[in-house]
């Protein structure tokens, strides 16, 4: 049996590897893994609704939508929205493409909140 951890090889059906003293069950952290990128695509997915139907209740509602406090809300929930985009790609497992990932969506999104901040002061 080959450990997942340093690759050298063990006695059949054990549970630790003898050189590092990995987990040779990699189902059990596989499995982990799953459960937290799936709840991760989940909160996106809540964030993303949620602040989409605010957003559409307040243009629906009130006829002066771009004033005041309406206005304020609408900006933060914009906001919002931006920053979760950055759920998805802490979902993905491949660690170079998740950093990569996280370095190209935090630089749209703070382009995005700059936008979004700009365009409630202009």
């Amino acid at each position: 049996m080959i450990c997942p951890n340093c690759k050298k090889e063990n006695e059949e059906g054990a549970s630790f590897c003898r050189h590092c003293g990995a987990s040779m069950n990699v189902s059990a952290k596989k499995e982990k893994e799953t459960d937290s990128s799936s709840i991760l695509i989940l909160l996106w997915i809540a964030i993303t609704i949620v602040t989409y139907l605010v957003n559409l209740f307040i243009v629906v509602a009130y006829d002066n939508w771009d004033e005041g406090v309406s206005l304020l809300i609408y900006v933060c929930m914009q906001i919002l929205s931006n920053i979760a985009m950055i759920l998805p790609v802490l979902a993905i497992k491949n660690k170079s493409m998740r950093i990569t990932g996280i370095v190209i969506m935090s630089l749209f999104v703070l382009w995005m909140i700059k936008r979004n901040i700009n365009w409630l002061l202009g």
